[in-house]
């Protein structure tokens, strides 16, 4: 079994392949538990996603006060890895709390939301890949952008799965992260 995680869980399905619930998961580098064997594979960034006839979403670089004005779309900002994500936010200048919409699970319920012009989201994307996450949505440019936008994201396995069915996942994850 395999998990694909933000930074909401990393911690938790990492932790989950230390006690043997999950073979691989992919996952953020950020507190993870220290016996954790992480491999890099790329970069992720976070993006600030606001549909497409949204008034901030005009391409000209808009300021975190515009941005907490028109309101962040977000998961609860409880547990431990909502204080990474206050941090990135804080560097960005989001010092408070701009929460519009809380949703709890389900970045897809997020995506919906800011699509339907509720609001702005902000998501981890792969810092290789173009930012097309819909074509109801567009990326905000917001100027500058601190080095703690940014984070390693990998795998967390097991060094003793025989299964090969998740050597061969893994494979095709790290041929789709470097191409």
């Amino acid at each position: 079994m395999w998990a694909h995680s933000g930074s909401r869980r990393s911690r938790r399905e990492a932790q989950a392949v230390l006690d043997r619930e999950l073979d691989l998961a992919y996952v953020l580098r950020w507190h993870l538990p220290a016996e954790t064997k992480f491999e890099v594979l790329h970069e992720v960034r976070l993006v600030f996603l606001a549909a497409r006839g949204h008034p901030l979403a005009g391409g000209e670089v808009v300021s975190a006060d515009e941005v907490g004005r028109a309101g962040l779309i977000t998961t609860p900002l409880t547990g431990i890895e909502s204080v990474f994500y206050r941090e990135v936010l804080r560097d960005f200048g989001l010092a408070e709390d701009y929460s519009v919409l809380e949703m709890i699970e389900g970045l897809q319920s997020r995506l919906l939301a800011a699509a339907a012009g509720c609001g702005v989201i902000a998501t981890f994307v792969p810092a290789h890949h173009s930012i097309t996450v819909s074509d109801a949505l567009v990326p905000l440019r917001i100027e500058p952008v601190p080095a703690s936008a940014t984070v390693d994201a990998g795998l967390v396995r097991r060094s003793d799965d025989p299964n090969a069915a998740t050597s061969e996942l893994a494979a095709w994850l790290r041929g789709h992260a470097s191409a």
